[in-house]
Order: structure tokens, then C-alpha cells, then sequence
């Protein structure tokens, strides 16, 4: 499973720079009703989490989830998904309860029923908890907010009741695949394009001139993404932007290890 979503046409252009991704899903929030304490327990960790692979490298797991924040079950909680503009959308795909490991999937609640709503509409349905199975609930509509909620669980050893991941998806076959962010409006993508232009005429990326891939972008929290460049080597150049106060700003420069 990857933080992308499946989509046939996304406003928003990437302006000047030519290898960053011409579009991407913009998603205006993603709320929740409560959340357990601490860290990476975050709504919007849902559409832009973090993946570790296993140890044999043939799958991949998501390492966030989110938790509701009651001290009992926590039915009738649950996150909404605020979009800038009406999108059609063909299904969802969510991914019940913590799905980090197997041991953790079991020691948790598992969620046996959700309510997923459509703006003004809901539907209820019956679930089975299995770690490492996802479920695709049909919206074939255009939407402008997406509800989920815990309807009831299996109580489990620690009593909290969860999701690892919701992904989105457009009708159509000729689907591609594009990076979901959340906090940057398709406005706000367009201007990126020219800023890294700029950014990359003062201070290079350590790239390789005739590599002709695309940059890649990852939704890293609301209104940042890190830009990564290809290079034939084990380390990249990953710079973190940040869209704030109606303009985009570098907030750090790194390395990612292959």
C-alpha cells in the first residue's frame, strides 16, 4: 500500500519546474472527532503515512495509525475528509485497525462495523478484521467531505480502536497514480514549480545532469511535502517545502539512503 491515490484528472499545475508532477490530490483537511495522546497518532496520517517493508522486502506495512481518544471503545468516532472542491470519487479503500504487525493488530480493538457517509448521506456495514486485508466501500459520486466511523468493535487487550490508512479512487480504468497532500490547494501546487526553479539556480541538488526522471513528492503534514531528487547513487537530495501564509518556503535540506 502506498500514501498515493488513484485519480483520472487533478487541477493544479506544477508550473515551471518540468519534473515535478504536473498534479496532485488536494486534500483540505482530515479531521477527527478525538485522537489518542501523542505522537503519529495524527488524522491526516491516514492519507499520507509512512510504509516500512518487511524483512524479506516482498511486502509493506503502514507504520502510523490513527486512534481514537476515549477511554472506552471509542464507537461512534471517527475522521473527516474535507476536499478543496467536488471530486468524483469511484470507492475508497481503508485499512481497519493497527496494521504496523500482526502482534498489534491483534492486541488492539478490531473494528467489526463502520459507518462511512457522503456529505449528507451514510451506510453502515459489517466488517471482518483480518491483519493485512483492506476494505473497499463504493461512493460513485462526487464528493465534498468524507466521513468514517468506528460503528462497533471486537474488544481487544489495549482498548483503543483504529485505522492505518484510506486511500481514494476516481472511476475510469486509464487511472494513474499521483501524490495525495493535504493543506495545498491546487493554487497553492501551481506555484510551487516556479519557487524550486529559483531555489535550484542558487543552490543545485547533488543530481546527475542527463537523469531524466521526475522529482519525487511526498505529503509529509498538512501544507508540506519533501521533493526528492534522482540521482544514480544511494544517497539523494531531499529538500522539505512548506506551504505557509499563502507562499512556499524550504524548510530544511537532507539526504535519503537507499
Amino acid at each position: 500500500m502506498k500514501a498515493f491515490v488513484a485519480l483520472m484528472a487533478v487541477a493544479g499545475s506544477a508550473g515551471a519546474a518540468p519534473r515535478l508532477p504536473a498534479q496532485v490530490f488536494s486534500i483540505k483537511s482530515v479531521t477527527a472527532s478525538s485522537t489518542y495522546a501523542g505522537k503519529g497518532y495524527e488524522a491526516w496520517r491516514l492519507v499520507e503515512n509512512t510504509y516500512e517493508r518487511s524483512m524479506d522486502m516482498t511486502t509493506s506495512s503502514a507504520y502510523y495509525s490513527w486512534c481514537e481518544g476515549k477511554k472506552d471503545e471509542g464507537i461512534g468516532e471517527g475522521v473527516t475528509i474535507e476536499l478543496y472542491e467536488p471530486t468524483q470519487i469511484d470507492h475508497i479503500t481503508l485499512a481497519p485497525g493497527v496494521q504496523r504487525t500482526e502482534k498489534l493488530f491483534a492486541k488492539n480493538n478490531q473494528i467489526t462495523k463502520i459507518t462511512v457517509s457522503v456529505d449528507d448521506k451514510s451506510q453502515t456495514m459489517v466488517i471482518t478484521p483480518k491483519y493485512g486485508a483492506t476494505i473497499d466501500v463504493k461512493i460513485g459520486a462526487k464528493v465534498t467531505k468524507l466521513g468514517i466511523k468506528i460503528a462497533a468493535v471486537t474488544k481487544g487487550q489495549d482498548n483503543d480502536s483504529c485505522f492505518s490508512e484510506v486511500t481514494i479512487a476516481s472511476p475510469g480504468a486509464a487511472e494513474v497514480s499521483v501524490p495525495l497532500v493535504v493543506g495545498i490547494s491546487p493554487a497553492a501546487w501551481g506555484k510551487l514549480g516556479p519557487v524550486l526553479d529559483a531555489l535550484i539556480k542558487k543552490q543545485a541538488p547533488n543530481g546527475d545532469p542527463d537523469d531524466e526522471r521526475g522529482y519525487r513528492v511526498e505529503g509529509k503534514g498538512p501544507g508540506i511535502v519533501t521533493i526528492t531528487f534522482p540521482a544514480h547513487r544511494d544517497t539523494l537530495d531531499q529538500w522539505t517545502m512548506e506551504w505557509k501564509n499563502e507562499k512556499w518556503t524550504r524548510k530544511s535540506i537532507g539526504k535519503e539512503e537507499w
